[in-house]
């Protein structure tokens, strides 16, 4: 099952009836006029998704600023395409979409008004509880920036080396320098969305206790099933799916290894969900520093060679829109 599907042939006008009160309040008489088709759909539809799948929804925070959005964009790419699957289990129990605050405030206005990395919006009360998800990142560092020391450290010279040999010693030792960077990066931000998701036993027995209202019936029977008899490899992909926050409220009261493989099955399917497909509110988009490929567009989109060299693991990256540009 795509959730992901779930109101995308819905006309407009049975969207915003299905919409709870804190939602359609955003559309009183007196509220500003605003393209919901462009602006809102997404957020709305994202709120819907993860309020009947019984999950919060986490919104990825698109900046304002268009010179920083390639570089959240970049952070989350990192997350999404390089977490591993114990880092990337926590976003198995949310919706996961991307946002603006300015479009985020409209129908959540205890969101803030800064721009936090992440929003939770909890969706099992009205009001909604919402958690503002901030750190900051470690920066990008030029090719140039780095010290003769420093690379020397990092792989030390060899006996008689040749010019061509020590240039390509110094460029390995500059991408492992900037690959323990993007990995702290992805550690940061695996660590704040677990921190707000599953901080401990009893917050993921609310959540779990939450999704099991919401879940078709015969589903809690069979995971429960399958847990009880620890035959997890039975469990299908749409159960792991549907049914994250009761696998992970298992594993935190079972065995270490047992916790380490079921947290790895999570993650394993949030990064099927979130890295294969698109994540609502962007694009995939790579670029190797002379240009950027948007994944599934006809035509690409050229910048100048002067972007420069980027890191491996940050090649590939979430998109945000621009004036003009279609969701």
């Amino acid at each position: 099952m795509n959730r992901r599907k779930f109101l995308d042939t819905a006309v407009r006008t049975a969207v915003m009836a299905s919409w709870p009160a804190w939602l359609t309040s955003a559309f009183a008489a007196n509220s500003p006029t605003i393209d919901v088709a462009s602006e809102l759909t997404v957020l709305s539809q994202g709120y819907r998704r993860a309020q009947r799948a019984g999950k919060p929804l986490l919104v990825l925070v698109i900046p304002a600023d268009e010179g920083m959005k390639y570089y959240r964009g970049r952070d989350f790419g990192e997350l999404l395409n390089h977490g591993s699957p114990e880092q990337m289990a926590p976003l198995a129990l949310c919706e996961v979409i991307c946002a603006s605050m300015a479009q985020l405030q409209r129908l959540v206005p205890s969101a803030g008004d800064s721009e936090p990395l992440m929003v939770l919006i909890e969706t099992d009360a009205v009001p909604a509880r919402v958690q503002r998800l901030d750190a900051k990142l470690s920066p990008d560092r030029g090719m140039g920036s780095f010290k003769d020391s420093e690379l020397d450290a990092e792989l030390p010279p060899k006996s008689k080396e040749k010019e061509g040999e020590r240039w390509q010693r110094r460029y390995q030792a500059k991408e492992r320098i900037e690959s323990r960077a993007v990995d702290s990066r992805i550690a940061r931000l695996a660590q704040l969305v677990a921190d707000a998701v599953m901080p401990n036993r009893e917050v993921l027995a609310q959540r779990a206790s939450q999704q099991r209202a919401h879940l078709a019936a015969g589903v809690p029977a069979s995971v429960d099933l399958k847990l009880g008899q620890n035959h997890d490899g039975t469990l299908t992909a749409d159960e792991i799916d549907q049914a994250a926050a009761l696998i992970a409220s298992f594993a935190m009261g079972t065995n270490p290894e047992r916790t380490k493989s079921l947290l790895a099955m999570l993650g394993q399917s949030a990064t099927r969900e979130l890295k294969q497909a698109r994540v609502p509110g962007s694009k995939w988009a790579v670029s190797g520093g002379c240009g950027t490929t948007i994944e599934g567009e006809p035509r690409n989109m050229m910048v100048a060679c002067g972007m420069g060299h980027v890191p491996v693991k940050s090649r590939r990256f979430l998109h945000f829109f621009t004036k003009g540009e279609s969701l």
